[in-house]
């Protein structure tokens, strides 16, 4: 159960925004440092009344604010409640260094959240850090007990953007939720290094990034991800439905993968497997993409390549099957774009896609 990477399972209201809504502009936000008010981060002593100091000065500023976690420093927190109703403009929380919460059940009383933040406008979540939920202490009961607390969850939230390497682990039960916010931006889910047997249903994600694994393989490194399947989603007006993004020079594997049962409506580009991911260079070496299914995916493209498969020169994807793919782009010809793909020809594809390729 132990979960060792970015992954986001989100509910209720989700509508995401892509665009321009961090409206501090850089060097002008005053900076609220947690270790200014008292903060130790030392993973034992508890910060909690210095976190809500902090927040509290930076939510009573006028303009723009950011709370700032310092890296290589570790901070204990209690369950904490952030009010968002904020003089504040804007307020980014740079979570450069690690929270963990306690590891103990009885520390949460009967709080079903461990950090919430509600009613924030404006709000950004940046940084390299790491929320540690400890929740081993947790796991033998069923996860989805209503007292089983969340890691982190936004509430009533307007204007919201995650974004960064910062990453959740081991909650005790959801990582992210999302409740009654406008305009939040991120991938929908996300899936990263070390993930396997999730399975994703009933998910609505728009507009923003869509679903992703990765990326994975950065500067050389190792990656994998396995048994992971999504059915039974909706996208609306993302750039991407369905992707698996890798760079070129890593190693590692991605395989074992299921997208079935999809609706796309005005996708930018509803099926993508990119192992050029931010670098067009290809190298001797890829993380390896294998046994992926593409199956009943319908719906609205916008633009023409509706199917984009650009898989290394180098290490082909293997065993990649699609069938039941109908998609369209409303004014335009549907088109497909294939690169080193290997797989069963696909005959009830539309747009048509030549594969192996």
């Amino acid at each position: 159960m132990e979960i060792q990477a970015f992954v986001l399972i989100i509910f209720g209201l989700l509508v995401l925004d892509l665009g321009g809504i961090c409206r501090s502009a850089a060097g002008q936000a005053t900076v609220f440092d947690v270790t200014t008010y008292g903060a130790v981060g030392d993973g034992k002593t508890d910060d909690s009344p210095a976190f809500v100091k902090a927040w509290s000065a930076a939510c009573t500023t006028s303009g723009a604010s950011t709370l700032l976690i310092p890296s290589q420093k570790t901070f204990l927190l209690s369950p904490l409640n952030f009010d968002g109703k904020c003089l504040a403009s804007s307020i980014q929380i740079q979570l450069d260094g690690n929270l963990v919460a306690p590891g103990s059940r009885e520390a949460f009383r009967s709080e079903t959240r461990w950090i919430l933040i509600a009613h924030a406008n404006y709000l950004t979540i940046t940084g390299s850090g790491q929320l540690d939920g400890q929740g081993a202490v947790w796991w033998p009961q069923n996860c989805a007990q209503a007292t089983t607390p969340q890691l982190l969850t936004l509430e009533s939230c307007n204007n919201v953007k995650l974004t960064g390497v910062w990453k959740m682990v081991n909650s005790p039960r959801n990582h992210l939720k999302i409740n009654k916010c406008n305009n939040v931006s991120d991938d929908c889910i996300s899936i990263l290094d070390g993930i396997s047997d999730v399975n994703m249903t009933s998910v609505y994600c728009g507009p923003g990034h869509g679903i992703s694994i990765g990326s994975l393989g950065k500067d050389g490194s190792e990656a994998m991800v396995s048994e992971i399947n999504v059915e039974n989603c909706t996208f609306e007006k993302t750039q991407n439905g369905v992707r698996i993004k890798t760079w070129q020079g890593g190693s590692g594997y991605v395989k074992n993968i299921g997208f079935r049962h999809l609706e796309m409506n005005q996708v930018d580009r509803p099926i993508v497997i990119d192992q050029y991911y931010e670098d067009k260079t290809n190298k001797s070496s890829a993380v390896a993409v294998s046994e992926v299914e593409f199956v009943d995916i319908r719906g609205t493209a916008s633009k023409e390549d509706a199917i984009q498969l650009a898989c290394s020169l180098s290490v082909p994807c293997r065993n990649i099957r699609l069938t039941q793919i109908s998609l369209t782009t409303p004014g335009k010809t549907a088109g497909a774009y294939c690169l080193n793909a290997e797989g069963p020809p696909c005959p009830d594809c539309t747009p048509p896609i030549s594969i192996p390729c």
